[in-house]
Order: C-alpha cells, then sequence, then structure tokens
C-alpha cells in the first residue's frame, strides 16, 4: 500500500467521489476529501501523486482549490471534472496548470487514461530522480545562501563602493572601516583603501583599535593635524607617524540605537587644517553608518527566511521518511525502505544499522547495504557513541550515531558518504538528528508491531485449535468470525456462513431476547439449547453469549462459545439411570419386605374365604381388605417405576421444590422408615418448607440428587437420628437444605466427597451418587455446599436460581396421596423469612417418630 502513487478524490457529491474511488482502488492508494478545506489539509498532511477535483462545489471551488494545490507543491498534477463543461472555466483550469479536463458523465477506460497521462507527466516533470534528492539540493543551496560568508561579502561589496567615495571627497590617501564585532564590541578592520597591503597588519592591532573604541564609546569624531595629539590619542598619533602619515580623521558611525563601527581617514602630506572636514566626515560616518545597519538588517532578515525555508525542506525529506514509516510495519521492509532513501535520495553510500537484542547483551545487524567504511561489528578498538559523531576520512565522511528509545540506547547506525559526493553540511548533521528520532520511532513501532503479529497469531492459533466453535456476530446479527470447530459442529464452511444472518443457525426471537439482555447490561448469557446443523441434525449445545467491545469499550455484537453437549448429556443420563438403579437396589429390601405383607393380607385373606365361602359378610369384608392391600401394591409399584424411569420428559420447566421435597421423602420411605425399623434404628423425620419462589429445572434431576442425599443420609446415622429438610427464600435464588444427625465426615473426605467414584461405603457403594448430584445441579446453574464435622452430622445446601413469585409449600403436588404409613403432615405457622442460610423460614413441617 505504502509503494503505490497516491490520488484525492475532492467531490461535494457521495455518487461520483464513490464511483471513482472503485474506478481506481485497485491500482492506487485512494483519498477522499468532500470539500476544498479538506483537500487542502489532506494534502498538508499526505500529499498525493494526483488530484481529481471537481469544478463547482460549495465553499471554494474547483478554480480556487486548483490555485491553492499549486501554491502548496507545484509537482501535484490535477485533473479537472465538471458535468457544466465551458470555455471559461477550461481557459481558467489550463492558466492554472491543470494536466487534464473531463466531462460528466465519464468512463473507466477515460479515468484510467487519464490518470496514466498525469502520473506520466509527473514523473517526467520531477526528472525521475527521487524528490528527496531534489529537497536535499534545495537544502544546500539555502545553507549556502544563508553562510555568514557570502552574506558579509555583499555587505563589503556594497561598503567599498560607499567608502571610496568618501575617501575621493576628503582627498584623503586611505581609508579605513572598521566594524564592531557583537558581543565581543571590539573594533575589526573590514575594508582598507588606498594603503600598501603589508600596512593592514598594523590597522589590526590592538593598540591601534583599542583607542578607536574608546573614541566610538565617546560617540565623538577625532581629528589629528601635523601628527600631533593630546595625551589620551597620543597612541594612535605615535601610529599614524609609525606607518608615514601625518594626519588623520576618524569618525564614529552611529545610528540612534546603537554604534556600528568607525570611519578613518589618513592623510602623507601634511594638512593646515582638518576642521572644517568634520561636519562632512560625521554626515558620511551616519549616512555610511545607516546604510550598513540597514544592509545588516536586511541581511538578517534574509538569512532568517531562508533558515526558515531550509526547515521547511527538511520537514519535506522528513515527511518523506515518515511516508515509509507509515506504509510498511515490517522492521526489515522499513529499514531497506529508509535505506534506499538515504542512499538514492541523499546521496549516502553506505547504510548500516544495528540492534540489542532483547536481552540487550549483543548487537546484531538488522540491516546493511553499500559502502562499509569505519566501525565494524565486533570492532574492540573503537568505543561507540553516546550520540550522533563525523569522522573524516580520505575515503568519505562516516557518521556513528546511537538509536535513543525513552532514554535507552536499542542500537546503532552507521552512514557512509563517498568523497566524491562531498563533505556533510551542517545543515545535514541537524537534519541526521531529527532523522534518527524517525529511524528510532521505526524500530520502535516494527518491534510493537511484531509484538502485536505474535499475539495475534497466537490468539488467532487458540481460536483456531479450540475445541468449541467460537464465532462473533455485529450489531446488525451478522456472523463476522468463524472458526474450524463451529465449521465441524455445524456443517458449515466459513465461506457458506461469513456476513449471513445468525438465524442459519440459532432460533431468532430467543437470540434477540439474548442479545438484549446483554445489551441492557446482563453481562455473559449462558443457556442450554438444541439446534439444527446444516444436514439437519439435532445437537445439544451449551451458549454462552458474551459482549463483544470495541476499541472504544462499545458494544459492537456478542461472542459465542459453543459447545457440542450431545454426547455428554447422554453420558449425563446414562450415569444418572446408573444411580437411579443403584439407589433402587438399595430399597428394594424395604420394598420386598412391604410387598410381602401385601401379598399376606391377600393371601390370609383369601384362605379365610375359602374356609367361610357361604358367610356373605365375611366375605364381603375379606373382599374389601383384599382391595385395599392389592390398591397398596399398586401405589407400591407405582412409586418404584416413577422412580426407576424419572420424569417423562426432560425439558426445563417451572418446578416446585417444596413437592421435589414431599415426593423424595416419599419414594425413600422404605429406607428411611421400614428397613431402619426392622434394623432397629429409631430415624426421626422433619421438613420445614418455607414460601419460595419455583425454578427453572428437571424435576425427575432434581428430585434424584435429593434421593441421594437423603440416602446418604439414612446411611450416615447407623445409631438413628435425626433427618431435617428445610426450604428457604433468599435474594434471587432458593435454597434447600438435607441435615442429619450422624457420623459426619474429616475435611479430608468432604474436600473429596463430589470426586467421581469416591466412596465410603466400600464394596456397597458406586461413588457416584454425590457426583452425580453436583453435575446436576451445576447443569441448572445452581451450587452445592456442604457444611460436616466428625460426631456432630452434616449439612447439604444446594442454591438454584429462582423465579419471582413464591409458592404454597401447604398446596398439594402432582403426588397428592400423602404417606400411607407416617405420613409427613404440615402445619402452618406465623414468621416472616429470615432468608440467610440456616434460619428457618415460612412452615415448619411436624417430625415423625418411627
Amino acid at each position: 500500500m505504502g509503494d503505490r502513487q497516491r490520488i484525492l478524490v475532492v467531490d461535494d457529491e457521495l455518487g461520483p467521489r464513490e464511483s471513482l474511488r472503485m474506478i481506481l482502488k485497485p491500482k492506487y492508494q485512494v483519498m477522499t476529501a468532500v470539500n476544498g478545506s479538506d483537500a487542502l489539509q489532506c494534502i498538508t498532511k499526505m500529499p498525493p501523486d494526483i488530484v481529481l477535483l471537481d469544478i463547482r462545489m460549495r465553499q471554494m471551488n474547483g478554480i480556487e482549490v486548483l490555485q491553492a494545490i499549486k501554491r502548496l507543491d507545484p509537482t501535484i498534477e490535477v485533473i479537472m471534472i465538471t458535468a457544466y463543461a465551458s470555455l471559461t472555466t477550461a481557459r481558467e483550469a489550463i492558466a492554472y496548470e491543470a494536466s487534464e479536463y473531463l466531462t460528466k458523465p465519464f468512463s473507466k477506460q477515460e479515468v484510467e487514461r487519464a490518470v496514466e497521462k498525469a502520473l506520466a507527466r509527473r514523473a517526467k516533470s520531477t526528472g525521475g530522480r527521487p524528490a528527496v534528492w531534489t529537497l536535499l539540493e534545495q537544502m544546500r543551496r539555502l545553507a549556502y545562501a544563508s553562510s555568514t560568508a557570502v552574506a558579509q561579502h555583499d555587505l563589503l561589496q556594497s561598503a567599498s563602493g560607499l567608502l571610496e567615495q568618501a575617501k575621493r571627497l576628503l582627498d584623503s590617501t586611505a581609508a579605513v572601516l572598521y566594524l564592531r564585532e557583537e558581543p565581543s564590541r571590539r573594533l575589526r578592520c573590514e575594508i582598507v583603501l588606498g594603503a600598501p597591503t603589508q600596512q593592514r597588519g598594523a590597522f589590526e592591532r590592538e593598540d591601534w583599535t583599542a583607542p578607536l573604541g574608546q573614541m566610538l564609546g565617546a560617540r565623538q569624531p577625532l581629528i589629528l593635524s601635523q601628527g600631533q595629539a593630546a595625551p589620551p590619542h597620543a597612541g594612535i598619533a605615535r601610529a599614524l607617524n609609525a606607518l608615514g602619515y601625518q594626519g588623520g580623521a576618524f569618525f564614529p558611525m552611529l545610528t540612534a540605537d546603537e554604534a556600528v563601527g568607525v570611519l578613518a581617514f589618513l592623510y602623507e602630506a601634511p594638512r593646515e587644517s582638518l576642521g572644517h572636514w568634520t561636519e562632512i566626515g560625521r554626515t558620511i560616518a551616519e549616512l555610511m553608518a545607516l546604510s550598513i545597519h540597514t544592509h545588516q538588517r536586511y541581511l538578517a532578515s534574509k538569512q532568517e527566511a531562508v533558515q526558515q525555508a531550509q526547515r521547511v525542506a527538511q520537514l519535506s525529506i522528513l515527511r518523506q521518511v515518515s511516508r515509509i514509516i507509515l506504509g510498511k510495519l515490517e522492521l526489515a521492509e522499513t529499514l531497506k525502505a529508509i535505506g534506499d532513501q538515504l542512499q538514492a535520495g541523499l546521496g549516502y553510500a553506505g547504510f548500516y544499522v544495528w540492534l540489542y537484542r532483547r536481552d540487550g547483551a549483543q548487537l546484531h545487524e538488522a540491516y546493511g547495504s553499500g559502502l562499509h567504511h569505519g566501525w565494524q561489528l565486533g570492532d574492540a578498538n573503537q568505543v561507540l557513541p553516546r550520540e550522533l559523531q563525523v569522522d573524516h576520512s580520505p575515503q568519505g565522511d562516516i557518521v556513528l550515531a546511537p538509536i535513543v528509545l525513552e532514554g535507552i540506547t536499542v542500537g546503532f547506525i552507521k552512514l557512509v558518504r563517498d568523497a566524491g559526493q562531498g563533505r556533510i553540511a551542517e545543515s545535514e548533521i541537524e537534519l541526521l538528528h531529527m532523522l534518527l528520532d524517525y529511524i528510532g520511532l521505526a524500530v520502535h513501532n516494527s518491534q510493537l508491531y511484531g509484538e502485536i503479529k505474535a499475539t495475534q497469531s497466537y490468539l488467532e492459533s487458540l481460536i483456531s485449535g479450540a475445541g468449541d466453535a467460537i464465532i462473533t456476530v455485529d450489531r446488525e446479527h451478522r456472523v463476522t468470525s468463524w472458526n474450524a470447530s463451529a465449521e465441524r459442529i455445524f456443517q458449515y464452511q466459513d465461506r457458506e456462513i461469513l456476513r449471513h444472518k445468525i438465524w442459519t443457525l440459532f432460533p431468532r426471537e430467543p437470540y434477540e431476547q439474548w442479545q438484549n439482555e446483554i445489551l441492557q447490561g446482563s453481562g455473559v448469557k449462558r443457556v442450554e439449547v438444541r439446534l439444527r446443523q446444516r444436514r439437519g441434525g439435532l445437537i445439544d449445545v451449551s451458549l454462552t453469549l458474551s459482549p463483544l467491545l470495541g476499541p472504544r469499550d462499545e458494544v459492537v455484537g456478542l461472542s459465542a462459545i459453543i459447545r457440542d453437549v450431545t454426547e455428554e448429556k447422554r453420558l449425563r443420563e446414562r450415569l444418572l439411570q446408573s444411580e437411579k438403579l443403584s439407589a433402587l437396589g438399595e430399597m428394594a429390601a424395604g420394598i420386598a419386605h412391604n410387598f410381602n405383607n401385601v401379598l399376606t393380607t391377600i393371601l390370609g385373606q383369601t384362605q379365610l374365604l375359602t374356609c367361610h365361602p357361604a358367610d356373605v359378610q365375611a366375605v364381603r369384608k375379606g373382599a374389601s381388605i383384599i382391595d385395599k392391600a392389592v390398591q397398596d401394591g399398586v401405589r407400591m409399584v407405582q412409586r418404584i417405576e416413577q422412580f426407576a424411569r424419572g420424569a417423562t420428559t426432560s425439558e426445563v420447566t417451572l418446578t416446585d421444590l417444596n413437592q421435589i421435597v414431599k415426593e423424595a421423602l416419599e419414594a425413600t420411605q422404605p429406607i428411611w422408615k421400614d428397613q431402619a425399623r426392622r434394623e432397629g434404628r429409631s430415624i426421626e423425620v422433619a421438613t420445614e418448607l418455607g414460601a419460595i419462589s419455583p425454578v427453572h429445572g428437571r424435576s425427575s434431576e432434581l428430585r434424584e440428587v435429593l434421593v441421594n442425599m437423603i440416602l446418604n443420609a439414612v446411611a450416615a446415622m447407623p445409631e438413628g437420628g435425626r433427618l431435617t429438610l428445610c426450604t428457604r427464600q433468599g435474594e434471587g435464588s432458593v435454597y434447600v437444605d438435607v441435615s442429619d444427625t450422624g457420623t459426619g465426615m474429616t475435611d479430608g473426605v468432604r474436600r473429596r466427597i463430589f470426586d467421581p467414584f469416591f466412596t465410603t461405603k466400600g464394596a456397597k457403594g458406586t461413588g457416584l451418587g454425590l457426583s452425580v448430584s453436583y453435575m446436576l445441579i451445576r447443569s441448572h446453574n445452581g451450587e452445592i455446599d456442604v457444611q460436616s464435622k466428625p460426631g456432630r452430622g452434616t449439612t447439604f445446601s444446594i442454591k438454584l436460581p429462582s423465579e419471582p413469585g413464591p409458592t404454597d409449600p401447604s398446596a398439594p403436588g402432582p403426588l397428592a396421596n400423602p404417606l400411607r404409613t407416617g405420613a409427613l403432615p404440615t402445619r402452618s405457622r406465623s414468621s416472616q423469612s429470615k432468608g440467610p442460610r440456616g434460619r428457618r423460614s415460612g412452615v415448619s413441617g411436624q417430625p415423625l417418630q418411627l
């Protein structure tokens, strides 16, 4: 992108502007502007090669913009565009050096042909030489024009003519011009007319210039006749006599605010009186002072203007280098492009860059090209400089300088100028100092780019290799990224899904609801949903939606992490069924005992009926007893079937946890009541069912969790005890506590109870009950906590997210039939919810003594 020619399209109408951009975009770097002021700002920041300019625009019209462009940079080619062609506008465009004149509507071929002609014209006008070379030549000429020697030569040449006229007017043998130096305020002999060459040294001696300086300070002229003078000026008189002069007239050159110098007129032959020349000499000195002062001011302003132009040339060179830095990010490419500019553009024959490695211990060559005079890598005889230094040698000039970033030297640069190219000027050294900063910036940017590129590659590899599908969706519901796992899970390739609506994958209404919740600040959204693959297959997935933030932390879309849990769900169901069968085995003894009681009742009554078949009253009573026994047996079979089979659906529904508690206790009654009684244990069961909100859940799975915990609690009380089930309402959550007064557990056991296959029951246990329970509660976005001390019992606390609106704990549920023996009646107790776990609320149940 950085090597392509730049074209600026300026049009206040969107249609033509975009048409030109699309035509030129494949071959050129295209910029656009909507009016003249925007175009001029763009040209100032990043000058184009060609400007396509509409003539009729608001504010500044095209001709005004053309004039401004040519003032900024005459080498920029401008193609004028108009829908209202006229001879007047065409003449104006040509007068201001427009390259072409296109009339709307235009074809693609016409635009391309006009641009190619303009580029050829620009290449021809610049002579094919690099722009930096032209700028450097300009800078060198300006440096020469601003030199002290040139300015002083012009000044003295003008003053010499004036002094020659004054010498003739005053009829002197010789005339000498002194100018005062700043800031030393010493007099320096500048012009000597009419005196032998060997006398010039005498005019510059301290014993000659010091008295003249005192006279200048006094701001009064000095006239010496016949070589005589008063004591303060006796030194000058003796010096005049020693040089063969018999008299002299000395006039201070004064302006209103400063002393410029001294005019001295010397005479070999004596003069009777020079006094009448005093006014003439004073006038000549004042005119000379005014002329010199004005010329000095003019030269100072001219030199300042030249220096300003020189700085502009330097900035133009730096702008060329900055284009390279902006256009290239790879360090090797950046250094090569800068080296090409320095060698081809600025005339350096060699360019080398060495950088320290990351640990800062060793230099390595990052780039090198051309002549390699001077310091070499590994040269221990030369100490590397702390600042830019220039070494002169017969082969040429060598620049060696450190590259500094934030006060730390990160490398060194070497430039070699061949002897045939001349010495490095002072202005170029100033330019090189600025170039060092740019090269340091280029190195820093390239290093940052390398780090960003490495991080990007790592993240892309991480996302691409992730086992879960990772996709992003913008605010318009279009898929913007798609990794390999997404392709595997959904069977769509990226070209088939990118930029398409997400409805291809997700149902529209739920997705829009999830998106609205996230945009309203709910944060991460986790759901389980069934989706359809490309070939029609259904998969169960765990979907995590998160807000996708832009560079200013604004939400620009959503990111979705999708895990295929189809197999995981099947395995979970198998584990659940396995644990049900295990629990069913534990309950088999109690169920068998109860069922034997039913069969014994039926058998006994049948035998009685056969003995007294004629006793109608006895037959009726026996038949009634048999009927009740059969109904009890049917209910036993229904309970065991319901427990073993679970609910008829696995869909998530609003569920009443109070009813789940009742059903779990009814299903486990053969264990905590009948079997415990046969084993000689007394287990007291109590319920404290509060007014709680319903939860979203699968009733069969939640019932299975409570059954597992009840069975574990019964097993933990070998000597009998108390089993308590409590429900309570928290803030946005519902709690179920299952407590026993059994043996408790150590901290080591408590930390491992949810590990698969960990059991304290020996061969009797599978080690799956609590791990499955943990998994089921987590799938409901819930938590399980356990508190236990050896010898003091255990409490399991289940926390589940709830929906608003409490349910009545006394209302009958799906299994409204009370337990046949030892039913769990509940009674209301007036109390308000106390909220935190461990504090009872709502309704307290009556304990049962078995």
